[in-house]
């Protein structure tokens, strides 16, 4: 609101008119005139300014004083010269009223000059405000103004704080610098002093002398008079101002008016300031905010300019060197770099530079996590901006940029991980903010996807030219099967998939690795024929064989001193890497690649080489099958011609004369024979070409002991062919004028096998050493069992009939003999006590047997005597339909029926329940059901093939002996079986006789392993009986014992190999404070699984090993033995490891003391 001259003309009327009660002069000058001729002193123009002040303000609270100042001015000027115009015209006498009117006048002057200079004063401050907006200048021309006009010698301005409970001190003025000093170091806590006190009751506050109020807060020693003016804004304290004079009394009461008109100018100004602040600050943001999006678009304009850039490039290297060209030449940084991380070596390196130059032989590497920033980038993945790296201790200096002072690293990420790191140098420092990390964050995010793609294009790329290799390698190697040229064509391919100085192809023989090609080698004719002891483990070659995987060595000579000694030294190999050659999982050897530098192979070049190896894996696998095939194809035809030959004919003459001819035919030698066993003896019953080389007599006159001839006896025990290169430097040919003559130098020989027994030896002799090697004698023994046929042959044909009418009769009898035995059984079976009770119709218990009794409060647990309670009362319920139910509770089986009883007084009726028993007969029922299944099908077997070799028989007589020969094993497992099926049922049935008596252990384990001697001698197994300084006596049946024992005889022998050992062992042990005679038979056999012994007695029960190896056997011996050791009241055990034998201890009633 603007007030005019004229409105406060008009309030200057209004209170002339009230003073005089006369109509005013319409102007400040008529008015001062007026006063004048009326008498008025002058003073009383200064009270008419006052008086239209206050009517103005009272009319207009709001009315600016800085618009009212000026004029109020003015006017008072005006009325002032009107005043002293008429004054000066009206002469006065002098006296002493007017000496006191003219000090009066004086004074009045005096006062309208201060009113005045207050007014002016407030002109200025308000100009000022209305000027600016910077509240510290407001309050800088508000303490000084104060101060002129009150004449106070110190002023401060103190800002209010009344979250923090203190003011803040903005303006000091009128201090010396120890009082200023004092002051800012005092802490102005509200509600302290005459200055808390004017901010608590928000009032003007003025004291005439300090020393008298205790509200006095001593600030400045000389301060007597102290005046507080708090600066108000809508009830609340923005400001107080102090203002401070040495006089007492300095602060006059006028004074307060103009303060507190300054007071309200100056809250309004601040307020003002405040909200032009407020909105300036929001604007700058609004700017800020605006600039900062301008200069993001300008950088991401950039970026997407850098990066379409680099995206359209693929080859690494130059995609990298131009994405820090660009990076540079875009954004003028320094130097910019990017360092890529190479996995297999774990180091940081160099691959792009700009800025700077290096020498060729010069590049970067740093170890990640450990040496630089970038190295410390590429660990953790996460930028690092550094402004100083004088002072950063990660800093790793590189002499190319030694005045480096600011850098930022940001990493490189594909899929998530890094894999290398974006580096930007500057020379000066604090070069770098948040703008270059994020610039250089979105450009890393893009490298990223470029190197990724780049490194997938460059792997595709790479890998149709592998496959493309591959593939021509792979047809050039399967072109021909001749193994030389196979192993001669794989090392030339080779060396277009991966680079090698020498290499080598190694093929398994058994147990050790021959090298049977190569390349690059000095002394290759030296190393062909090399091998290598897989069970040394002193070569990569083993640990590739037995690992089955590619393996590559740094530095050979460092981990394997193999190649420090001849024959490798040579070769120089230190980077070595070694592939199997694999069918499936099968090994058939393996390839190595060796180079002169360490470290050259890597797993890129494994990768290679196992593709590779896949593919010549094949080319071997068929050359050696092509071999392999070719060989076996002669032999078989071989085979086939002599097996037409010898069993052509019945006559065992004929026979054997065939038999040499085609001896002669497949291993050609000097001379040969067939020798038959009788006994332990064997006879030479043909020979042919002794007579023209020895004038000996022909050699089937002169028997030979099987037991004292080392060759006959290592063919019986093993049942294979037998080869002596050079009989004079071999143990095993020990030869005599009369059964080996002094010229043989080699020989081989064959067992003729029928089945696991030997009939007798192929031989064939040589003058030349050498002569023979293992494959001779693999086809001599291919051919021996045609022989075993054709010899067997005649002898089975005329028994076959006759063999068969009586099998089939006694396989009836003991069909019969087991179907009775099996109903007796069924009897037995059903023959238990049943458990009968009375109830009434509720099911209540009224009376019961012992049986039932026992059933229901003793036997069974309570919940399943609430179980049984529970059948009851649910076939009482229904016992006119004689109800049946089967229960089956822990341990025990019952099955329930019902009926009622016809009471003759119907109001109790009541019914019977009987419980039977059946749990033994359901367990009688399984083992039945078990035993005709497995004796079905053990007896199935062997009469099937019976009858199938009969029906043979009679379609192809020309093969009889082969079919008698399988007739008579089938007829005599079959005997067996029946055999022991009628002891064991026996047993079960309870018809086994035995007849008690004193017997002597000792003799008869004596007497089982003297019967059995002959039986281990034939298997090559030692049989024998540690004596014992006692004799131990049993009461027992010395058939069934003897019978016993000698099961388990034959079991070791059968089940241990030759040249192993059978031990009886008699002795006693003490149990539970008894005396038991034990007899302990041990063997070295094969021994029997962990997981199968707790099976080995029972019935047709037979391991897997047993099986394997095509031991015959019907899996009852053992259960029979430990059936009649118990009916004797002893028990069994059994020992066994695999490899490592089986222990058997009898447990027998001691009978009396041993005796001395």
């Amino acid at each position: 609101m603007t007030i005019t001259r004229q409105e406060l003309q008009r309030y200057l009327a209004q209170g002339y008119a009230e003073m005089t009660q006369h109509d005013a002069p319409a102007t400040a000058t008529a008015i001062g005139e007026a006063c004048a001729a009326s008498g008025f002193p002058r003073g009383q123009i200064a009270a008419l300014q006052k008086t239209a002040l206050h009517k103005l303000l009272e009319e207009i609270p709001s009315a600016p004083l800085s618009d009212v100042a000026p004029h109020l001015s003015a006017l008072l000027e005006d009325m002032l010269a009107g005043y002293d115009a008429v004054a000066r015209q009206r002469p006065q006498p002098i006296d002493a009223r007017d000496v006191e009117r003219a000090a009066e006048l004086q004074w009045t002057r005096q006062e309208l000059e201060a009113q005045n200079a207050r007014l002016a004063s407030l002109s200025r401050l308000g100009r000022t405000i209305n000027a600016t907006f910077e509240i510290n200048a407001i309050f800088e021309l508000l303490a000084k103004e104060a101060m002129l006009i009150t004449g106070a010698a110190h002023g401060t301005v103190l800002l209010v704080n009344e979250a923090e409970g203190y003011q803040e001190i903005n303006q000091l003025l009128g201090f010396t610098p120890e009082e200023t000093a004092l002051a800012m170091s005092t802490p102005l806590v509200l509600g302290k002093g005459l200055i808390g006190y004017a901010h608590e009751h928000q009032c003007i506050v003025v004291v005439d002398d300090v020393r008298q109020d205790p509200r006095y807060w001593e600030f400045v020693p000389s301060t007597r008079a102290e005046l507080v003016l708090p600066i108000i804004h809508e009830g609340k304290v923005l400001a107080q101002l102090d203002l401070q004079s040495p006089e007492v009394g300095a602060f006059r009461s006028v004074d307060l008016e103009y303060l507190k008109a300054l007071a309200d100018q100056t809250a309004i100004a601040i307020q003002n300031a405040r909200l032009f602040q407020q909105v300036q600050a929001e604007l700058d943001e609004r700017r800020r905010v605006q600039d900062d999006l301008e200069r993001r678009a300008r950088q991401l304009l950039l970026v997407w300019q850098v990066s379409r850039q680099v995206s359209s490039l693929l080859d690494p290297e130059q995609l990298l060197q131009r994405i820090v060209e660009l990076i540079r030449l875009t954004f003028n940084y320094a130097y910019v770099l990017i360092l890529v991380i190479d996995p297999t070596q774990k180091r940081l390196t160099l691959r792009a530079k700009a800025g700077f130059e290096m020498t060729p032989d010069r590049t970067i590497e740093l170890e990640p996590g450990v040496q630089g920033i970038c190295g410390w980038v590429a660990a953790h993945g996460q930028p690092l901006v550094i402004n100083d790296v004088t002072q950063e201790p990660r800093y790793w200096r590189i002499e190319e940029l030694a005045e480096t002072r600011s850098e930022i690293a940001v990493p490189v990420k594909a899929k998530g991980e890094p894999i290398g790191v974006l580096d930007v140098q500057s020379v000066n420092l604090n070069a770098f903010g948040e703008e270059d990390r994020f610039i250089l964050e979105v450009l890393a995010d893009q490298i990223g996807v470029t190197m990724e793609n780049a490194r997938l294009f460059a792997a595709e790329q790479q890998r149709r030219r592998e496959a493309e290799t591959l593939r021509t390698a792979a047809l050039s190697m399967i072109t021909t099967v001749d193994r030389n040229r196979v192993i001669e064509q794989i090392l030339i391919e080779l060396r277009k998939v991966v680079p090698y100085d020498s290499a080598s192809v190694q093929l398994l023989r058994g147990e050790r690795l021959e090298i049977i090609g190569g390349h690059g080698f000095p002394n290759l004719e030296e190393l062909l024929g090399f091998t290598f002891d897989l069970t040394a483990h002193t070569s990569p070659n083993c640990e590739v064989m037995h690992r089955r995987a590619t393996l590559i060595v740094g530095d050979a000579p460092t981990r394997y001193s193999e190649f420090l000694k001849e024959p490798h030294v040579q070769a120089n190999i230190h980077s070595w890497l070694g592939t199997p050659l694999l069918i499936g999982n099968e090994p058939l050897g393996m390839i190595a690649l060796d180079k002169h530098e360490p470290g050259f192979y890597t797993e890129e070049h494994a990768r290679l080489a196992e593709a590779f190896a896949a593919q010549a894996a094949i080319a071997v696998a068929n050359s050696q099958l092509f071999e392999a095939e070719r060989a076996q194809r002669e032999l078989a035809e071989a085979l086939a011609q002599a097996a037409a030959a010898v069993t052509a004919t019945l006559d065992l003459s004929e026979v054997l004369d065939r038999i040499l001819e085609q001896v002669e035919r497949i291993v050609p030698g000097d001379a040969c024979n067939i020798m038959l066993i009788e006994g332990n003896f064997a006879y030479p019953v043909r020979s042919r070409g002794y007579q023209q080389l020895s004038a000996s007599r022909p050699p089937q006159q002169v028997p030979l002991s099987i037991l004292d001839t080392a060759t006959l006896r290592r063919m019986m025990r093993t049942g294979e062919p037998l080869v002596i290169a050079d009989t004079s430097a071999s143990p095993l040919w020990n030869p005599t004028p009369q059964n080996k003559p002094s010229w043989v130098r080699s020989y081989v020989g064959a067992p003729v096998l029928m089945g696991s027994k030997v009939l007798g030896f192929l031989n064939v002799n040589a003058q030349k050493p050498g002569r023979f090697s293992a494959a001779d004698a693999r086809r001599l023994a291919l051919f021996a069992p045609y022989a075993a046929t054709a010899l067997e042959n005649a002898r089975l044909y005329h028994q076959l009939q006759d063999y068969a009418s009586e099998l089939e009769r006694r396989v009836q009898e003991r069909t019969a003999q087991i179907q009775g035995q099996l109903a007796r059984l069924d009897a037995i079976l059903n023959s238990t006590s049943d458990g009968i009770i009375v109830a009434d119709m509720q099911g209540q218990i009224l009376q019961a047997n012992p049986v039932a009794q026992d059933w229901l409060t003793r036997t069974l647990a309570p919940e399943d005597g609430a179980s049984l309670r529970a059948a009851i009362q649910e076939l009482a319920g229904h016992s006119a339909e004689h109800p049946s139910v089967m229960l089956t509770l822990a341990g025990l089986d019952l099955q329930l029926n019902a009926a009622a009883i016809f009471d003759p007084q119907p109001q109790q009726p009541a019914v019977v329940v009987t419980l039977h028993d059946i749990t033994q007969l359901k367990a009688l029922e399984r083992m039945k059901s078990g035993f005709v299944a497995n004796v079905s099908h053990e007896l199935r077997t062997p009469v099937t093939t019976i009858k199938l070799y009969t029906e043979l028989l009679a379609r192809q007589p020309q093969k009889a002996p082969l079919y008698v020969e399988m007739l008579a094993q089938s007829v005599e497992h079959l005997a067996h079986l029946v055999e022991k099926i009628l002891q064991l049922a026996h047993i079960d049935a309870g018809r086994v006789e035995l007849h008690f008596e004193p017997a002597r252990l000792n003799d008869l384990v004596e007497l089982v392993i003297s019967n059995h001697q002959a039986m281990a001698r034939e298997a090559g197994v030692q049989l024998r009986q540690v004596q014992t300084a006692h004799n131990v006596h049993v009461l027992g049946d010395s058939k069934r014992l003897v019978e016993v024992l000698s099961h388990l005889v034959e079991n070791a022998i059968q089940y241990t190999p030759g040249e192993g050992q059978v031990t009886a062992i008699i002795g006693t042990a003490e149990i539970e404070q008894r005396v038991w005679a034990t007899v302990t038979l041990q063997d070295t056999g094969i021994g029997i699984p962990e997981e199968e012994i707790p099976y080995v007695f029972d019935r047709f029960f037979r391991g897997k090993i047993p099986q394997l190896l095509q031991k015959s056997g019907t899996g009852l011996g053992l259960a029979i033995v430990k059936e009649i050791v118990e009916l004797h009241g002893g028990w069994t055990t059994l020992e066994s490891e695999v490899n490592v034998g089986t222990t058997v201890t009898l447990y027998l009633p001691l009978l009396g003391n041993r005796e001395p």
